[in-house]
């Protein structure tokens, strides 16, 4: 009776935890209040001040661990199927099923209750006041070309290598170490839920680079890691980008549009140079789609600086469009999906409607 109420829980706790996120869909105002601002920074301000003892990445190191966990499954599963002692073969090769199915429903129940959750609150839109109605080619022309007039500007404050590259003011470490106050200083109070806590970055070099990811958090660790690999362009963006999830934010227009909006004003020209030049390709790629006029227009008013950081960025990231990475793109395209993001990994363009709510409300 035991073992059957055992496995029934190993059932119901992943069950519960999709029923849970799926009505709390239909209420994102009491997500917001009781989940985002309520329990999320609990937890998170809790178990991430345990990471902050260690300077490497334990999400890193639960990625290897669960890899080698579930080969080491699949070993002993198939190591017991082919065995000679067949009258054993069944129970232990249910037992190593049994084991594998567990895990991952914890695995999913922890995903579900101490992150996904947020993907069901408020949007940021609605908690600055704004409303992201449609905008015109017109308004977009006019974002971008206040972006590129402030791009131009900062391409000429910051510091380039022999190559004319920007690279970052005391290397990307010191970029790390001060992202978090940069981003707690300028962010609204509903941005910063959680102590200020480390940036991470991968310790296999190329690890992040191979699957097309110029950052990830962890939400089994609430760690914000970066890929100290890329070019220094949208480096400190990103810094901040990853931050943003750690503080709650899930969906990823969001996170961008909080990255950009932390270090756009922030006073330090490396931050101001990377969100700026960040929203600014944001803006690019859709007045690409929306107007070939006004896109080519656009393109003439930008800095011969900015042209050879973007040329820099292309070129790093073209040594790693392989199929790997193109597999990469497509799981995550799955999960935003799965998670009520419909544009997938285009959502990231979403930000631009918040940016022009800006700019009609006169905030930038």
């Amino acid at each position: 009776m035991k073992n059957a109420v055992k496995r029934s829980l190993w059932v119901l706790i992943p069950l519960s935890s999709l029923v849970i996120y799926n009505i709390l869909s239909f209420f994102p105002a009491l997500t917001e209040e009781y989940y985002s601002r309520g329990f999320y920074p609990f937890i998170a301000s809790a178990l991430s001040y345990l990471n902050q003892f260690t300077g490497y990445s334990l999400g890193e190191f639960f990625v290897y661990l669960t890899a080698a966990f579930f080969i080491a499954l699949l070993v002993y599963f198939l190591a017991v199927v082919f065995s000679n002692k067949v009258s054993e073969k069944r129970k232990k090769a249910f037992g190593a099923v049994r084991t594998f199915l567990i895990a991952a429903a914890m695995l999913y129940s922890f995903f579900v209750l101490f992150w996904s959750l947020g993907f069901n609150r408020m949007p940021v839109s609605s908690s600055l006041g704004y409303d992201t109605e449609k905008y015109t080619v017109e308004e977009l022309d006019m974002l971008t070309d206040k972006l590129i007039v402030k791009a131009n500007q900062l391409s000429h404050q910051v510091l380039r290598d022999s190559s004319g590259y920007f690279t970052v003011n005391g290397g990307k470490e010191a970029v790390i170490e001060k992202a978090p106050s940069i981003y707690s200083e300028n962010a609204l109070p509903f941005m910063k839920q959680i102590p200020e806590r480390r940036i991470k970055h991968n310790l296999v070099p190329g690890l992040l680079s191979s699957i097309d990811s110029q950052g990830i958090y962890s939400p089994f660790t609430f760690e914000s890691n970066v890929n100290i690999d890329i070019p220094d362009l949208y480096f400190a963006a990103t810094c901040c980008h990853e931050y943003a999830h750690l503080q709650g934010f899930c969906k990823e227009d969001e996170a961008e549009f909080i990255a950009f909006y932390v270090t756009y004003d922030c006073g330090d020209p490396d931050f101001m140079y990377s969100g700026t030049v960040m929203a600014l390709n944001h803006c690019l790629s859709q007045l690409r789609k929306t107007s070939a006029e006004y896109y080519l227009k656009a393109l003439n008013k930008i800095d011969n600086l900015i042209y050879n950081d973007f040329r820099q960025h292309s070129d790093y990231w073209d040594r790693y469009d392989t199929e790997v990475s193109k597999a990469s793109d497509r799981i995550n395209d799955n999960y935003l999906k799965s998670n009520k993001q419909s544009a997938g990994i285009k959502s990231y363009g979403l930000m631009i409607d918040i940016l022009l709510s800006m700019q009609r409300n006169g905030d930038i």
